[in-house]
């Protein structure tokens, strides 16, 4: 904190919660972010991300006479996100 207050950079870190990450989360007074890339997504939800993707895909062929999407989306709920781990 006192070097915010001395104006020097503070690197931006994950917010992360105190009670589920531990106090690798402190100190406050840094510019937090509240994804962390290195965390997300899990190896089991990349898996599922992946299958998804492909069912999409394979859904759209089905009923388009094979071709592919122009483009595809999913909402993905940051807050449901940012809560589990």
């Amino acid at each position: 904190v006192v070097r915010a207050l001395g104006g020097e950079y503070i690197p931006s870190v994950a917010g992360g919660d105190l009670l589920r990450d531990g106090p690798g989360v402190l100190p406050t007074g840094r510019n937090i972010h509240a994804l962390d890339p290195y965390r997300m997504p899990s190896q089991a939800a990349f898996l599922r991300g992946t299958s998804a993707a492909k069912e999409i895909i394979a859904q759209h062929q089905e009923q388009n006479e094979g071709e592919y999407p122009e483009t595809c989306a999913v909402a993905l709920w940051g807050l449901d996100s940012i809560k589990t781990k």
